[in-house]
């Protein structure tokens, strides 16, 4: 069995610290598919959008009290 990459394990930590702090499951699936189902450049993309609707909601919310 050939064991993981440094790449491979930093990504699998990066996944674990937001999922310790409670990240919404769409994050987490889209950092648990880079590198593995999605390439680097779809992943930007899916988290450039992911940040933007967030600041939308964040906004939003603000709004409301």
């Amino acid at each position: 069995m050939e064991h993981p990459t440094i790449e491979q394990q930093i990504r699998a930590e990066i996944y674990r610290a937001f999922e310790l702090l409670g990240a919404d499951r769409e994050l987490l699936g889209t950092i648990g598919s880079w590198g593995d189902t999605l390439d680097d450049k779809e992943i930007l993309r899916l988290l450039k959008e992911w940040n933007t609707d967030e600041a939308r909601r964040e906004k939003l919310a603000s709004n409301w009290f």
